[in-house]
């Protein structure tokens, strides 16, 4: 069963990797490392795009078959998901000062089938990015988050036991030199995004994410239409 939740994600994961690769074609991102590792233990390496303009994106993605799913606080106080919130921000800070320090901006994504959050102490934490970014993929109905530094901040001085109050001390007992301004800025850069589209994995029986690349192939690659009416969208969605 672990084995196959684990082929469903990397199947999902290609899939929405295929509809930024779009982009490429298109011209509107320049350059894309699929499923590379830029950092020391990163965890944003599933896609690292820079657009155009020379803004970069580096993109994290976690499925779920389950569309009820709500995002749970446990996802960054613990390693379940490789999405702990100290190690999130490690691989943020090596990413600005190694090979994203370039960059005209930086935006860090993790993009998530979980819905919203229903736990109160998390929606403490985690609220409505504002400003909001926008989606990972224009016509995707996503919601995107963003942590609260202040919330954050107020950790500091908590004791790391377990403790409905005090879920993100640890964050503070393993990177004790970590800033206010640190944290302003993690939380101005980190989206995470949830509500990600459903998935068949078939894309001759597709399901909304599916319908989404095909639309896109269609729509702006031009598969289906003149010089390419021989080849279906499909096929171009496939390769």
């Amino acid at each position: 069963m672990p084995l196959i939740a684990a082929h469903r994600g990397y199947e999902y994961q290609d899939l929405l990797v295929a509809c930024r690769l779009v982009d490429m074609l298109l011209g509107n991102v320049t350059h894309a490392d699929v499923d590379k590792k830029l950092v020391a233990d990163d965890r944003f390496d599933d896609l690292t795009t820079i657009d155009a303009l020379g803004n970069r994106d580096r993109i994290q993605f976690k499925h779920t078959d389950n569309d009820d799913r709500p995002l749970t606080l446990r996802t960054f106080t613990k390693e379940d998901r490789k999405l702990r919130l100290d190690h999130l921000i490690e691989c943020m800070f090596l990413d600005r000062d190694g090979p994203g320090r370039g960059a005209n901006a930086l935006t860090f994504r993790i993009i998530l089938r979980d819905q919203a959050p229903q736990d109160q102490n998390l929606k403490h934490f985690l609220k409505k990015a504002d400003p909001d970014p926008g989606p990972f993929l224009f016509g995707v109905k996503t919601t995107r988050l963003a942590f609260d530094p202040e919330a954050l901040w107020t950790q500091r001085n908590k004791p790391i036991e377990k403790s409905s109050d005090s879920p993100f001390a640890f964050l503070f007992i393993n990177n004790p030199s970590i800033t206010q301004d640190d944290l302003k800025w993690v939380c101005t850069h980190l989206i995470v995004e949830v509500g990600a589209p459903r998935s068949s994995a078939d894309l001759t029986s597709p399901d909304l994410a599916e319908i989404l690349l095909l639309g896109r192939v269609r729509d702006e690659v031009g598969a289906e239409s003149f010089p390419n009416a021989d080849r279906s969208s499909v096929d171009v969605s496939a390769a």
